[in-house]
């Protein structure tokens, strides 16, 4: 586990999607990135980019699995590397039963197990 990173709270699958981001400033613009993993709580995205930790921070996942872009809002809860890419980890605030569903979905397709 990263020094920075706090404990996790379930299992989390690696995954490369394209994603875009942006954060709650003014004038602020959609970012284009990748995941390095992704769960039930939250997504790591890969960025060399300053990012504070506590921001928060709107996330779009384009799944090749999904018709349409998965949209979520959550909390930048660390800043650091994984697996040799420096970027950001995003616990998901509250999600609908429309986002949960669509996460859970991605995840099955990608063999996520939750034990």
């Amino acid at each position: 586990m990263e020094k920075d990173a706090p404990s996790r709270r379930g299992p989390r699958k690696p995954m490369t999607l394209v994603v875009r981001f942006r954060f709650d400033t003014d004038g602020a613009k959609d970012i284009e990135g990748r995941t390095n993993d992704v769960s039930k709580a939250g997504v790591f995205i890969e960025t060399a980019m300053a990012v504070l930790p506590e921001s928060v921070v709107h996330v779009t996942l384009m799944a090749p699995s999904a018709w349409e872009p998965l949209q979520m809002t959550g909390l930048v809860k660390w800043v650091g590397e994984r697996g040799g890419s420096r970027g950001f980890g995003v616990h998901f605030e509250t999600l609908t039963p429309v986002q949960q569903t669509a996460l859970a979905e991605l995840l099955d397709v990608a063999g996520y197990a939750t034990a």
